[in-house]
């Protein structure tokens, strides 16, 4: 709306819808519903002739002067600071578990103070002499690269 107010606010004489949708930067339908607005705050004056609506700027319109308006509607939603997350960290009773890799076998130590976080101590079972590795975690139709893939990284590991 301040940049139709202001293309117009430079004009001697009346101009034309179609000019100001020329002139003024903006999607048409955003244009034609600024005007409206404004003719109906008074802000231009809208004449009807036989070839279209004339326009002409009878006073400035600033989009900062129509917000001081509009800071004390009532229409708008109250500030919520419940639903606002809080920044501070606050401890649970229930440790979080470690989610294990593929092909990782762990098993979690319990301890019977509520303050610490269990170690986890891993149990990796010694791997076959065969050339075959057997990798349980894999879905039994599992295709043959990732077989191969975890054969080679169980291997170099060790």
């Amino acid at each position: 709306m301040e940049r139709v107010s202001l293309r117009l606010e430079g004009q001697f004489e009346a101009q034309t819808q179609t000019w100001v949708e020329r002139n003024v930067t903006g999607k048409p339908t955003g244009l034609r519903i600024a005007l409206d607005v404004l003719a109906d705050e008074g802000y231009v004056t809208r004449e009807e002739t036989t070839k279209g609506h004339f326009f002409t700027s009878v006073r400035p319109y600033r989009e900062a002067d129509d917000t001081a308006e509009e800071e004390g509607d009532e229409t708008a939603s109250p500030p919520r600071p419940h639903r606002v997350p809080s920044l501070q960290s606050t401890p649970t009773r229930e440790p979080r578990p470690r989610v294990p890799l593929l092909g990782d076998a762990v098993a979690v130590a319990v301890d019977s103070e509520p303050d610490r976080v269990p170690n986890p101590v891993p149990t990796t079972p010694p791997l076959p002499a065969a050339r075959e590795v057997s990798v349980p975690d894999l879905p039994v139709g599992a295709p043959e690269w990732e077989k191969a893939y975890w054969r080679r990284r169980i291997e170099g590991a060790a």
